[in-house]
C-alpha cells in the first residue's frame, strides 16, 4: 500500500529530473530554519532550481500555517479566577485527583500494578499498593 502524499507534517516532492530535480525529496515541516530575508534572499533566489505550482504552494501555506499559526486570544483560565492563588488550588486539585503520586523507589512496583490492571485509576490503583508497601515496612 503507497502512503498518501497528504501528511500534516511532511511535503512530498517527487523526482523531477528534467528541472533538475534528481531524487524524490521530503520536507520535514515540524523542521524550520529561521533565515535573514534582506540577507539571503538574493543567494537563496539565484540557487532555485524549481518552483512549486500555485495549488501545491497553496498546500504547503496551508500546512505550515495549521503548525505555526495561532489565534490571539486569551485563554479562559487563569483569567475566570480573581486570584491567582485560587487557580493554582484549582491546578492542584486537577492534578491530585488524575495523577498518582508515588516516591522514586516505588515505581517499579507502581507500573508493574499499573500494566497488570490498566483499567483502575488514581486511588483505586494506588491504594493496594500502599497496603503492600506498609506490609513490607511492618515486616522489617
Amino acid at each position: 500500500m503507497r502512503k498518501s502524499y497528504n501528511d500534516k507534517n511532511h511535503f512530498f516532492l517527487k523526482a523531477y529530473p528534467d528541472k533538475s530535480l534528481s531524487k524524490d525529496s521530503c520536507t520535514f515541516l515540524h523542521l524550520s530554519i529561521a533565515i535573514r530575508a534582506y540577507q539571503h534572499y538574493d543567494l537563496c533566489l539565484s540557487a532555485k532550481i524549481i518552483e512549486l505550482e500555485n495549488n501545491f504552494q497553496s498546500k504547503l501555506g496551508w500546512l505550515v500555517g495549521n503548525l505555526y499559526s495561532r489565534v490571539g486570544t486569551e485563554d479562559q483560565v487563569p483569567r475566570c479566577f480573581s486570584e491567582q492563588s485560587d487557580f493554582n488550588k484549582h491546578i492542584e486539585e486537577i492534578l491530585n485527583s488524575n495523577v498518582a503520586w508515588v516516591k522514586q523507589h516505588q515505581y517499579s512496583d507502581f507500573k508493574s500494578c499499573h500494566d497488570e490492571n490498566n483499567e483502575l485509576s488514581g486511588e483505586e490503583l494506588i491504594e493496594p499498593l500502599f497496603l503492600k508497601w506498609r506490609r513490607k515496612k511492618t515486616k522489617i
